[in-house]
């Protein structure tokens, strides 16, 4: 049997079996590429293809190049801290302040929340997700010395790629130095953790989420609501 999601703006899902990868017989959109991955057994969730802040969104989303890298953002807040042109060193009038418990939530979207309508950051579960029920493959050199070719990618198999993400380093949440382009990828995630929040993190080893301070400077990837 066939099963068809409208899954909005156009675009829409094709499945023999919505419980396997193995049964996904299409993804696609208008622009002929849906990015997405699951996020539980048989839950297949939508994201944007590019980082929010991308510069060129024409572009094969799965080759990592700087004009998808987009910008970064401190936890909570919706102001662009930096993007993928930004020199490397300290940035003045970095904010080392923390944002307010409840600036981002999950469950629902913020008005701190950068994400365009109909997206929003993702929550940790959701990330934790993503990790458990797809199959991680890595593009690029993994070098710290500032590259933007390097990636990590999650599809049905090492072979095919339903979601990449550049590993676009971080911004240090003291002063706002970029830090390890091109050999760590940090994604902010809607979860709050005491007085820091969860993050999805990788270098060359397994993906994984972790708990960091909230004025870091790290990337976001929007999922749909």
């Amino acid at each position: 049997m066939i099963y068809c999601t409208d899954c909005g703006n156009g675009e829409f899902q094709v499945y023999t079996n919505v419980n396997s990868w193995s049964g996904i017989t299409s993804v696609v959109d208008v622009s002929g590429v849906t990015c997405g991955a699951y996020v539980a057994v048989g839950v297949f969730k939508k994201f944007m293809c590019y980082n929010l802040g991308a510069t060129d969104i024409s572009i094969d989303p799965h080759i990592p190049v700087q004009a998808i890298h987009g910008n970064y953002y401190q936890w909570g807040r919706s102001t662009v801290v930096a993007d993928a042109s930004t020199q490397a060193g300290a940035i003045t009038g970095w904010n080392t302040a923390d944002a307010n418990n409840g600036a981002w939530v999950d469950g629902s979207k913020t008005t701190n929340d950068p994400c365009p309508a109909g997206f929003r950051v993702p929550t940790k579960v959701q990330w934790d997700g993503v990790l458990a029920n797809n199959t991680v493959s890595r593009t690029g050199s993994w070098a710290n010395d500032g590259n933007f070719s390097s990636a990590v990618s999650w599809g049905p198999n090492a072979n095919t790629k339903t979601l990449t993400l550049p590993v676009a380093g971080w911004r240090l949440y003291t002063d706002g130095a970029l830090h390890d382009r091109g050999y760590s990828g940090n994604y902010w995630s809607s979860t709050e953790d005491s007085a820091s929040a969860w993050l999805l993190s990788f270098v060359s080893g397994s993906p994984y989420t972790s708990n960091f301070n909230r004025p870091c400077g790290f990337s976001v990837r929007c999922v749909s609501e």
